[in-house]
């Protein structure tokens, strides 16, 4: 009923508007029909009725709904806060808070966020936001205030461990984020990507895809790791973005074969491919991922999964094998993101491992000569070779540590005016803890061990001389 309410709104609003012409007779006006004539008896019985634009807006909401579950319809005002963070970007305070023993206590601050500039760093009491006392606060409603974009500033009173107290008016302003980050930072608060200090693996986590911004900063990140021998890349909780970095992306640990093929509307198709140059040193590779690696980020996984070129440890993926595009409705009715395109990834290669192996890590069907579904939920996602599920508890954990990671270093306690430093080689610690709460990617280490050992190590898994490109810019 609320469907065909909507639509028939979205027909009445249409129909009055230009330079939209909306004949009277038709096959689209034939079949909004039903629908008219319910939005006419709402209108003429309902106690409340909605308005002519509100029923515009619940129609396109509805229609768009009922395209798939992947296409949205946004808003006017969130539509472009959806878009600047599928660009890398956001809008709001910068401010990161989390519940310690009743309170609630600043994290730090994201860099170039209002509340950097502000100097707002860590282990602060949040006593209150725009006027509402902390205590009567719950975590997740007060960081809903702190991000809110586009709605003047946001109040907040901090009280320091000295127990002074201190006010702040953040704006809330765009900033960029960054999309590829390390295990740890080091004592100058630059990002670290080595697990130890002897095996040779590094990590990279990547939050996103972004145009230019993800591929740039990954291959900065792989500059500086000192002749890795293997690297772990983290898709957990990546929810895609932009194919066009995701297939860069692939194309850095791949010389050849294709990475993904799209099929839009009427069968048009396009080939992604890998190619030799700008191929990275071969080394060996794991990815991890779980139920949040969706859409592009499947793609990656999936592509280095189909030519073994990458062993997967975690959880099946999404399953998100359809791309989205931006539509502007105009009219001030906002966006929406329709499904216009489905991915394809590449038959698997022939695997030469022992059959227990092979059986191990049998390829989800998502390869090019897989049927187009009329559902989204039909085609499954992309399975791991190594199932290992992270705890709840463990998660919520780790989260606050990344949290930590990703805003501003504070200074030591007493640096200012002093001849104290942070203490030697934080990133040990901070390493330390994370292998010990993150038991996926505690196995996806010891898996590449295994395979860096020489006496251990598949002869099918090792890289060609043809793979042996240089590294190159981006």
């Amino acid at each position: 009923m609320l469907t065909i309410l909507c639509l028939a709104g979205l027909a009445l609003y249409l129909s009055r508007r230009r330079p939209v012409r909306v004949t009277a007779t038709g096959p689209a006006v034939d079949d909004l029909a039903g629908a008219v004539r319910t939005y006419k008896l709402i209108q003429e019985r309902a106690y409340r009725p909605p308005s002519p634009r509100e029923a515009c807006r619940g129609a396109i909401d509805g229609m768009v709904e009922a395209v798939d579950r992947y296409s949205t319809y946004v808003r006017p005002g969130a539509a472009d806060d959806l878009h600047r963070r599928l660009s890398g970007t956001l809008e709001e305070t910068g401010l990161r808070i989390a519940a310690r023993d009743g309170r609630l206590v600043t994290i730090g601050s994201l860099p170039g966020s209002p509340a950097d500039e502000a100097g707002i760093g860590a282990d602060e009491d949040v006593a209150a936001v725009d006027g509402i006392d902390a205590r009567y606060l719950t975590l997740e409603r007060a960081r809903q205030m702190l991000r809110r974009p586009g709605r003047g500033p946001v109040r907040v009173s901090l009280r320091r461990p000295d127990g002074r107290e201190t006010l702040h008016d953040l704006e809330p302003a765009r900033f960029p984020v960054r999309t590829v980050t390390g295990i740890a930072r080091d004592r100058e608060g630059r990002w670290v990507y080595d697990v130890d200090d002897r095996s040779g693996i590094c990590y990279v986590r990547i939050s996103e895809f972004v145009p230019r911004r993800t591929v740039s900063e990954l291959h900065a990140a792989y500059r500086q790791m000192d002749d890795p021998r293997g690297l772990l890349l983290d898709l957990r909780g990546n929810p895609g973005g932009w194919l066009q970095a995701a297939a860069v992306t692939v194309d850095r640990f791949m010389d050849s074969g294709v990475i993904v093929r799209t099929v839009s509307r009427g069968g048009q198709e396009y080939v992604h491919r890998a190619h030799p140059a700008g191929t990275y040193a071969p080394v060996a590779l794991a990815v991890l991922i779980d139920e949040r690696t969706a859409s592009a980020a499947e793609i990656v996984a999936g592509a280095l999964k189909a030519h073994r070129r990458a062993v997967l440890v975690g959880q099946p993926t999404r399953g998100k094998w359809y791309a989205q595009t931006r539509v502007d409705i105009g009219h001030g009715l906002g966006s929406m993101y329709l499904t216009t395109a489905e991915y394809f990834l590449a038959a698997p290669l022939p695997d030469t491992r022992p059959a227990e192996a092979a059986t191990a890590s049998a390829p989800a069907a998502t390869g090019p000569d897989a049927p187009a579904s009329t559902g989204a939920a039909e085609r499954p996602g992309v399975a791991p070779h190594v199932p290992v599920r992270l705890p709840v508890r463990a998660a919520r954990e780790l989260d606050l540590l990344r949290m930590g990671l990703l805003v501003r270093p504070s200074p030591p306690a007493g640096a200012v005016g002093t001849r104290r430093t942070k203490p030697a080689r934080p990133e040990r610690r901070t390493r330390r803890a994370v292998l010990d709460l993150d038991e996926p990617l505690a196995e996806a280490v010891r898996v590449l061990q295994r395979e860096l050992a020489p006496e251990t190590r598949p002869t099918a898994t090792a890289p060609s001389p043809a793979r042996r490109a240089t590294r190159g810019d981006p």
